[in-house]
């Protein structure tokens, strides 16, 4: 069996044969010098099928784009039909000398002929069935099948409507990569022994050494310094931290217990008469004779156990005198006691946040506003707070909204700077349960 060899005029008739689409392919001529390049290189003069086959071997292992490998595995099945069409050889010799099964070959053959012969597809069928080696189809020719079913020669071209023919292989930025994967893979450069020595001179290998010293000099002196920066610091760190453990050191050794001398119990016998004596002078006499009455600077609230117990105009309540106020005022209390009333509003929830929604909705409907800097309904650890001045006339209203809310306690106490006209003090707390 003669091996199968390539000419230039045979790789130039599979090209027209392929009748490629070269403005899609090149991206209207952009790019037909790299596919020039290609060609060139892949498919060159004198090469055997089975180093052709080797060549697309390569390159489909290689590749890594989807696009890419289709195209080559369909370029490669392309060059197999031509080389069964056009150089009349058998399905036997086309396997041996690309390395390819000879039913994926007769599988390839198959469609092509059913492509441009439809009708004789049973026929064809029959023909390139080949299910084991010692059959007769692995023989055949492609003069044997236009002798057969009596057709005339193929065209000189391939499938008019093929896809493949119109890819724009050259746009992918993997093709670079291939052109040059070629060219060192299958025509190896050789080395310039010369070039290399001149490059290799003693002037820039020392400069190579001084750089690689130098860098092992940088990055020993960086190692050095971490480690001890490091140290440095668990030291410092070390010295801050104290740890508290009892210290018996202070203990005067020298003083021992001494036992107190017991005393003796002294009877002392009084009269019937010195005894009632003493219980009439304890009876004249007042124990906190002389001694001051003590006060306290800060009293306790006055809880206020409903909303219902609030009174129900607080503009006149506020010149009455309150549940929790002596009648007569002075010495240290008139010191503490201001001109305007606070409320103190305890509640317990589930759910803070959405108690803090519904007081912020009456927050504008009664017109509260904020005391000091902190927004109104703060959340802070523990829940919620509010920090107002609520109008004397919503002020009944606006407690018991609050009051719906949740269940809530109320205390009542006196403010001890100046209140703005007409303003209650509220602080609402919201304590998560």
């Amino acid at each position: 069996m003669q091996e199968i060899v390539y000419t230039r005029d045979q790789f130039d008739s599979f090209r027209e044969w392929l009748a490629l689409n070269l403005t899609s392919i090149t991206w209207e001529g952009r790019y037909s010098e790299e596919f020039e390049l290609f060609w060139k290189n892949f498919f060159v003069p004198s090469i055997t099928l089975r180093r052709i086959q080797e060549r697309f071997d390569y390159i489909k292992e290689v590749l890594e784009t989807g696009p890419l490998v289709s195209w080559f595995s369909w370029l490669n099945d392309k060059f197999l039909i031509y080389s069964f069409v056009n150089l009349n050889v058998t399905v036997h010799e086309l396997s041996l000398q690309s390395n390819i099964s000879e039913s994926n070959i007769s599988f390839k053959l198959r469609d092509y002929y059913i492509e441009r012969y439809p009708y004789l597809e049973e026929g064809l069928n029959e023909v390139f069935q080949i299910s084991n080696i010692s059959n007769d189809n692995v023989y055949i020719r492609h003069s044997d099948i236009i002798t057969s079913f009596a057709i005339e020669s193929l065209s000189a071209t391939s499938w008019d409507d093929d896809l493949m023919g119109s890819l724009e292989v050259t746009l992918y930025p993997e093709w670079k990569k291939l052109l040059v994967e070629i060219e060192n893979v299958f025509y190896k450069r050789k080395t310039n022994i010369l070039k290399i020595k001149k490059n290799m001179s003693f002037a820039k290998q020392l400069k190579f050494f001084q750089e690689v010293l130098l860098l092992f000099l940088i990055g020993s002196f960086l190692l050095f310094f971490i480690r001890f920066a490091n140290k440095w610091y668990e030291d410092s760190m070390a010295g801050k931290i104290s740890l508290f453990e009892p210290n018996f050191f202070w203990l005067d050794k020298s003083l021992t217990f001494r036992e107190a001398p017991n005393q003796e119990e002294q009877k002392i016998e009084l009269s019937l008469a010195q005894i009632d004596e003493l219980e009439k002078v304890e009876g004249d006499q007042d124990p906190f004779e002389g001694i001051e009455e003590l006060r306290f600077d800060d009293e306790s609230d006055v809880t206020i156990t409903s909303v219902e117990s609030l009174p129900k105009n607080f503009e006149v309540a506020t010149q009455e005198q309150s549940s929790y106020e002596e009648e007569t005022k002075g010495g240290f209390r008139d010191q503490k006691l201001g001109s305007g009333r606070a409320f103190r509003v305890m509640m317990n929830s589930v759910s803070p946040i959405d108690a803090r929604e519904k007081i912020n909705q009456l927050l504008d409907v009664y017109g509260a506003e904020q005391v000091d800097k902190v927004t109104p309904g703060k959340e802070i650890p523990g829940g919620v707070y509010y920090n107002l001045y609520v109008p004397i006339g919503n002020l009944r209203e606006f407690l018991s909204r609050i009051d719906n809310v949740e269940k809530t306690i109320i205390y009542e106490s006196k403010t001890r700077s100046k209140m703005p006209n007409g303003m209650a003090k509220v602080f609402v707390w919201i304590k998560s349960i």
